[in-house]
């Protein structure tokens, strides 16, 4: 059995981000709710596999905290996800560069004050 069938689900919820029905936290837990119904034996596929866009995009929203993922990243997301069969490596290169052309910095910067990205400490408010 194939993870085609995780398309629709992984679509929807990015959909659904898209529009602002949910917030990153939303995705991520949705997300990682996903991952673990995964074989993890899929980390084996190749770039060519008709699987490995699907699995990738899940696998990224289900960590998207330490990815730093956020809204603006979705169209190159769902690109990669409706990659067609026969096209998958082109897509990895392409989302590859995508995730390369990123100022993780910038994003860093911008996301410092947001929990689901940089959770505070619990301070002893007696110290």
């Amino acid at each position: 059995m194939g993870y085609q069938h995780m398309r629709t689900p992984i679509d929807e919820l990015l959909n659904r981000w898209e529009q602002g029905e949910i917030d990153a936290e939303a995705v991520w837990y949705a997300a990682e709710d996903l991952w673990d119904t995964v074989d993890l034996l899929y980390i084996d596929f190749p770039d060519d596999h008709p699987d490995s866009p699907i699995l990738e995009v899940l696998h990224d929203l289900s960590i998207l905290n330490h990815q730093l993922i956020v809204r603006e990243d979705i169209p190159a997301l769902k690109k990669f996800l409706h990659a067609k069969p026969g096209s998958t490596v082109a897509a990895w290169q392409a989302y590859r560069a995508y995730l390369d052309s990123i100022d993780y910095q910038k994003r860093r910067d911008d996301l410092c004050d947001d929990d689901v990205y940089f959770p505070r400490q619990a301070t002893d408010p007696d110290t």
